[in-house]
């Protein structure tokens, strides 16, 4: 899902978004990849949970 899309499922303007995905993103819990057919799209993909137990 792009940031975007992200933004307007959870109600979130596009300059929110860019900083709560940057905190998920240093605490392991996201990550953005450039996209193949569109290097200005950086879709977000949420990682499995680890359970540090």
């Amino acid at each position: 899902m792009d940031q975007l899309r992200l933004a307007s499922a959870i109600g979130f303007d596009r300059t929110t978004i860019s900083g709560v995905v940057d905190r998920l993103e240093a605490k392991g819990l996201m990550v953005r990849k450039i996209s193949g057919t569109d290097r200005r799209a950086k879709p977000c993909f949420q990682l499995p949970r680890v359970d540090n137990c």
